[in-house]
């Protein structure tokens, strides 16, 4: 056996070494390195649906632009370059100030656009303004439901307490009803 699977099979966790466990018992030794790479790479690896779905979730927050540039492009499949739709998200998570400056540069390389954000974002004072403006998230409007009473109402067939949500008795449906 090779040495590259040795030191594969020797860095599995308990979980992952179960999963693969067919693998590792009953190949042969001259196919189950590549056997096994594919498998982990098959189980492990973040479908592109994934990866754009996290790239459209990342935030500036309180970060600098090249951080978030650097979030952005993890999740880029390996080999791949970031498209103008990759750059046009970046841009977009921008304060509008500058989104204003960035959009006019020439600058193609993805680390260096970012970098050219970071010095505006810097000078301009933006941090400051941009964490006090920070859109607020993750909260109900009814703070007092719980979050499957806030989204569906009386259709909710779930409860986490605390929530302040009443089910109407059976003498009251009738008015509810009428009112709707």
């Amino acid at each position: 056996m090779g040495d590259k699977y040795l030191h594969v099979v020797a860095a599995l966790d308990k979980e992952t070494a179960t999963r693969v466990l067919d693998i590792l018992t009953h190949l042969q030794p001259t196919k189950k390195y590549a056997i096994l790479k594919d498998r982990l790479v098959d189980t492990f690896q973040r479908s592109e649906r994934e990866a754009a779905a996290k790239i459209l979730e990342e935030e500036l927050g309180d970060s600098k632009p090249s951080e978030l540039m650097d979030r952005m492009l993890a999740l880029v499949s390996p080999g791949e370059s970031p498209s103008l739709l990759f750059k046009e998200i970046f841009l977009r998570k921008l304060p509008p100030q500058i989104q204003a400056i960035i959009t006019q540069t020439e600058i193609k390389d993805m680390r260096q656009l970012a970098k050219a954000a970071d010095r505006h974002f810097l000078s301009s004072g933006v941090l400051v303004n941009a964490i006090g403006s920070a859109p607020r998230r993750g909260r109900f409007k009814h703070d007092d439901l719980c979050s499957y009473h806030a989204m569906f109402g009386k259709k909710a067939t779930k409860c986490k307490q605390p929530c302040s949500f009443r089910t109407p008795s059976p003498e009251t449906q009738g008015l509810e009803d009428m009112w709707r």
